[in-house]
Order: C-alpha cells, then structure tokens, then sequence
C-alpha cells in the first residue's frame, strides 16, 4: 500500500525544489538541488530510502564532500560532460550539510503528523551528527586603490572582462546590490533620484518582503544607462 510505502528522499527533494521554483525562491532552489544531485552521485542511483540518510551515512557523506569527486551532469546543449570537483572546505561542506539538514526537515514536516500520530520518519540523524557553528569567514575587504584600479582599466568593448568591471562598479555604487536583483531591474528611470527594489536573497522571509530603497550616485548613472 502507498502510505506503508517508504519514502523516496531524492523524490521528495524533486518536489520540494519544485514548489521553492514556484514560490519564487530560486535560490534556495538552486542551493537544493544541488545537494540531491550531490546525494545521487554518492549513492549512485535516483531513489534513496529515507532510512539511507542516516548518522553513519551522514558522518561517510561529509568526508566524500572534502575529496575530490568525478560528475556527470547535462549541460544546456543536453549532453553529458564529465567534470572533476574539487574537494569542499569547512565553509562548504556547513553550508551544504545545512541545506541537506533543512531538506529532511521539510521531509519530516511533510511526511509526520503528531496530531494524529502519525509518524513515517521516525528517525532524527542530526541528533547525532552536529553540524555545527558556520567557520568564520576571512575579511576580504579591498583597497581604494584597488576600486579605483578596477574603475580605470582598459577593457575590449563589448567584452566579458568589460561586463564584470561594469558589474563590478555598479554594485560598489548601489552599496553591494547583489548581480540577480541588477539583472532584475525592471522600472529604472533615469529622472529618478532613487533605485527601489526587492532584494531576492530575503523577500521571501522579511515583513517588508525586502524593500531596499538607494539613492542613485552620479557615478551610477551612466551604468544603469547602458545596461
């Protein structure tokens, strides 16, 4: 029967990634599916029980993150490429363990009900496996000469070194604006004093869905212009 029937994890995260698609929230959507492709590597196969993603499993998994790994994925010409993937570090491998952890909770919320007793996830292996507090990141702050190095150089027009210095710039001037909500822009007017938007990383988790409002500096101008 279907309800005895033991749930399929890399099909419940096939679902979940879906319904994140839908509600807008790419991504996080992105940031999923790359944890169950990286389960169908490890398993080698598309159906995981979800008594496979256990404490032993979970401790083996991390340590197959941080060593090299051969994949296959299809690329967008809908062609196999194989590619060697290099080894995770700390910041990597809490980010990934984190999503994986979120993905069998969302499993559990779907799938347990305490109300009324029913229960078909029954066990818990982050209890087990901790995953931890994220490593602290490492300052990378750059000079004013460097900006302005970057501002000033030579570029081939119409190049991809001409679109990241331009990016680059574009982002510095509207205060760390991320390249998805540049891409994004849709109601730029160039008598406007100021650039508003939703900013896609938190409008789906924040009160206020997000709204960022800057002032649009001369130096920004010309950019939002051309772009």
């Amino acid at each position: 029967r279907d309800k005895d029937k033991e749930v399929d994890f890399i099909e419940f995260c096939t679902q979940h990634i879906e319904s994140l698609r839908k509600a807008g929230r790419n991504g996080t959507a992105n940031n999923h599916r790359s944890v169950k492709n990286s389960l169908v590597d490890y398993f080698k196969k598309d159906c995981v029980p979800i008594l496979e993603i256990n404490s032993g499993m979970l401790f083996a998994y991390e340590q197959w993150l941080r060593n090299d790994r051969i994949m296959t994925r299809i690329n967008q010409l809908n062609k196999e490429v194989t590619t060697t993937e290099k080894g995770m570090q700390d910041g990597g491998v809490y980010a990934h363990m984190r999503d994986l952890r979120t993905l069998f909770n969302e499993a559990r919320k779907v799938y347990n009900n305490d109300d009324i007793g029913v229960i078909k996830i029954k066990h818990y292996p982050f209890a087990k496996y901790k995953i931890g507090a994220p490593p602290k990141t490492k300052k990378r702050n750059i000079t004013a000469e460097q900006v302005l190095k970057i501002r000033n150089c030579e570029v081939v027009p119409d190049s991809r070194t001409e679109l990241a210095r331009d990016l680059f710039l574009l982002s510095f001037y509207m205060c760390g604006m991320n390249a998805v909500d540049i891409f994004n822009i849709n109601n730029y007017n160039p008598e406007s004093a100021r650039l508003e938007y939703n900013r896609s990383k938190t409008k789906g988790v924040r009160g206020d869905n997000a709204f960022i409002s800057i002032k649009i500096v001369s130096e920004a101008k010309p950019l939002l212009e051309k772009y």
